[in-house]
C-alpha cells in the first residue's frame, strides 16, 4: 500500500495541466460557440480531459491505502471527506449569491442554487458532487483488496453499456435510448468518475513499457474508429454536445493522456536535476488548483466583460492565458487566511 505522506513531483504537474485544460474549456464555451466551429470542437475536446486526470489523480493517491486498520476510516472522514462536503456547501452559498447579486438570477432561481437543485455556475457540478464520490472511496479500497477481480469486471461491464447505451442515444439523436441501460440525471456521472478513480489506483502498473504501449496504441485505435463515426455521421454541432464526461470519447481519452503523463513525467521528474525553487513553485501552484477550479469561473466572466474578446481558437487561448494568472493570483490570497485552506481550498500541508 502506498504511503500518504510521500511527495510526487509528477503529480503536481498534472495537477497544473488539467486546471489548464478544465479554464480552456470554460473560455472557448463562452466566446466559441456561434457559430461552432472545428476550433470550437478541438477546443472542448481539449479541454474535457482536465477532470478525468483529476479523477484519476485522486484514485491513485486515495483507494491504495489501508482503510481497515486502526482508526483510518475515521480520519479518512475528518481530513478528507468532511472538508470536502464544508467546501461544497461553501462555495454554493457564496456562488448562489453571487449568482443573485451580480447576475440578475431570481429569487427562485437562488432558492434553488441553495439547495442543490441547479447549479449556480457551469463549474459547480463537480464541486457539488464531489463528496459523493469520495464518499465511495473507502468502499472502492476494501472491494479491491477482497473481490478485485469482481469489482474490476463490473465496472468494466458497466462501462461498456453505458457506452453502447450513450452511442445509440447520440447516433439516433435521442430517438433510441436503450432503458435498462440508460442512466439518469448525474448517476452517469458518478459511475464514471468512480471508474476513473478506480483506474487511477492501477497507475503503477503502466511503469511496465510492455502494458503502456499496449495501453496507448490500443486506446489510440479505439479513440479514432469512434472519433471517425462522429466525424462521419454527425454534424460538428452535434459532436460538440455529445463530448462530456461518461461518453467513451471523453473518458478513453482522459484515461489515455493520463497514463502517458504518468510515465513521461514521472521519468522527467526523476531523471531530472532537482531545482528547487520550479519545485516549489509548481507545488504550490498545485495545491492551489482547487481553488483556481472554484474561482476561475467568476474571473473568466469578469475578464470577457472587460475585454470582449472576438470569436477564435486564438483569442480562446488568449483568454484562458489571462485567466489562469489571474484565478491563481486571487486563489492565493485566501489560502493565507486560517482555515480557508484545508477547510474551503481543500490545501493539505
Amino acid at each position: 500500500m502506498r504511503s500518504e505522506k510521500k511527495h510526487h513531483m509528477w503529480i503536481d504537474y498534472c495537477r497544473l495541466i488539467a486546471i489548464i485544460f478544465v479554464i480552456i474549456n470554460h473560455s472557448n464555451e463562452e466566446i466559441n460557440l456561434n457559430p461552432i466551429g472545428k476550433s470550437s470542437v478541438l477546443l472542448e475536446f481539449i479541454g474535457r480531459m482536465g477532470v478525468p486526470i483529476f479523477l484519476i489523480l485522486t484514485g491513485y493517491l486515495m483507494i491504495n491505502r489501508e482503510y481497515d486498520k486502526n482508526n483510518a476510516i475515521h480520519q479518512f472522514v475528518k481530513n478528507n471527506l468532511l472538508n470536502v462536503c464544508y467546501s461544497a456547501i461553501f462555495w454554493t452559498i457564496v456562488f448562489s449569491l453571487y449568482a443573485f447579486f451580480f447576475l440578475q438570477s431570481t429569487t427562485d432561481g437562488l432558492i434553488k442554487d441553495l439547495i442543490f437543485q441547479q447549479r449556480p455556475l457551469p463549474q459547480m457540478w463537480y464541486i457539488q458532487i464531489l463528496p459523493i464520490i469520495y464518499a465511495f472511496i473507502p468502499l472502492l479500497s476494501l472491494a479491491k483488496k477482497k473481490l478485485p477481480s469482481y469489482l474490476l469486471g463490473t465496472l468494466v461491464v458497466g462501462i461498456i453499456m453505458l457506452s453502447v447505451g450513450n452511442y445509440i442515444s447520440t447516433f439516433s439523436e435521442n430517438k433510441y435510448i436503450p432503458f435498462q441501460w440508460n442512466f439518469n440525471g448525474s448517476w452517469s456521472l458518478v459511475f464514471i468518475m468512480i471508474s476513473l478513480m478506480f483506474f487511477g489506483s492501477y497507475l503503477d502498473k503502466f511503469g511496465s513499457k510492455k502494458l503502456f504501449i499496449t495501453f496507448i496504441v490500443g486506446n489510440s485505435l479505439i479513440l479514432l474508429c469512434l472519433g471517425g463515426l462522429l466525424l462521419m455521421h454527425l454534424p460538428l454541432q452535434n459532436i460538440y454536445s455529445s463530448f462530456w464526461y461518461d461518453q467513451p470519447l471523453i473518458f478513453i481519452s482522459g484515461a489515455t493522456i493520463t497514463v502517458f503523463l504518468f510515465v513521461f513525467l514521472k521519468r522527467l521528474t526523476n531523471e531530472s536535476h532537482n531545482n528547487l525553487r520550479l519545485e516549489k513553485l509548481i507545488s504550490l501552484l498545485a495545491k492551489l488548483s482547487y481553488g483556481v477550479y472554484a474561482l476561475h469561473y467568476v474571473i473568466l466572466l469578469l475578464v470577457i466583460k472587460l475585454i470582449n474578446p472576438a470569436h477564435g481558437i486564438k483569442n480562446s487561448l488568449i483568454l484562458a492565458a489571462i485567466v489562469v494568472i489571474l484565478s491563481f493570483a486571487v486563489t492565493y490570497v485566501p489560502s493565507k487566511i486560517p482555515k480557508m485552506p484545508k477547510f474551503i481550498l481543500l490545501i493539505k500541508k
